[in-house]
């Protein structure tokens, strides 16, 4: 679905990505981490073309991204994370945009469009931040485009919304299509995700199946600790949130936060519970 192939990648001057080789396989949500300034928007942007790798490749659907093949853009949804909209209806965007992407299904759109209340009659450039991206989102789903690239896609959206968002990915996913969310809202996307891939400086720190990841590690919440603990937070008045080794085998469950801080404070000690080499870690 996606490859990166020793990428090299400036802006400005400033080196983004040095040598990034990462591959994603299709059929799932895969979580995008990283703190400002670690890469995520720009690895969208060079996954749908919009930048290209100074040295090595990015492969998209079986395409070389930077020739922005139309075959390959008619596959590919991106919500950025910054957008303007048009002074045009919504009614008469969908009728501009929708003959870019075949898999548009107009009665799936306005079914959308219903469960966020957004009124299509309105001009979308009048429309508040939150109405916008429900908009956008809207119309991106009703593309049903095999790849999905969803930038920060819940800022601006009320709680209720944030829910709905929710629900429709997850009746919207299935093995024909694949998203990618790059958030700093773990929370919003902690049930969501199968996979979660972190970025940090730059370079690939995680990529491991949610699956993986609740077998290898137990994440708690104790009052005892026992020295074992890969990574511990204070949280309490002597309670602590803490990482271990998953010992059980069972799969527990994912606190998406404390794992993000965990894997930026004690990176070499969560790759190696997963022991893979740093070409097995880049294959999703």
């Amino acid at each position: 679905m996606i490859t990166f192939d020793q990428v090299k990648f400036s802006y400005k001057g400033q080196p983004i990505y040095e040598e990034l080789s990462l591959s994603f396989n299709g059929g799932q949500v895969l979580g995008l981490l990283g703190k400002n300034g670690s890469g995520k928007s720009t690895l969208l942007s060079l996954v749908a073309g919009l930048n290209f790798a100074q040295n090595g490749r990015v492969t998209t659907l079986g395409f070389n991204a930077k020739q922005r093949r139309a075959e390959m853009l008619s596959q590919i949804f991106l919500l950025p994370e910054q957008y303007q909209l048009p002074a045009v209806s919504g009614k008469s965007y969908v009728a501009m945009y929708s003959p870019f992407y075949p898999g548009f299904n107009q009665q799936q759109f306005l079914s959308y469009a219903d469960t966020f209340e957004i009124e299509l009659g309105k001009k979308l450039s009048k429309l508040s931040m939150g109405q916008q991206k429900k908009f956008l989102i809207a119309f991106g789903l009703a593309c049903n485009c095999p790849l999905n690239l969803l930038d920060e896609p819940t800022n601006g959206l009320d709680i209720p919304s944030k829910t709905l968002f929710r629900k429709l990915i997850s009746h919207a996913a299935d093995e024909s299509k694949t998203f990618v969310i790059s958030t700093h809202q773990v929370k919003d996307i902690e049930k969501l995700i199968d996979h979660v891939c972190m970025i940090e400086k730059g370079e690939l720190v995680l990529n491991q199946s949610v699956d993986d990841i609740t077998k290898q590690l137990a994440m708690s919440i104790t009052d005892e600790l026992d020295g074992s603990e890969l990574y511990k937070q204070e949280v309490g008045l002597g309670q602590y949130a803490c990482v271990s080794e998953n010992r059980n085998g069972e799969p527990g469950t994912l606190d998406l936060e404390l794992l993000f801080n965990a894997v930026l404070d004690e990176t070499q000690s969560i790759k190696a519970v997963f022991g893979q080499s740093s070409e097995e870690r880049g294959a999703a």
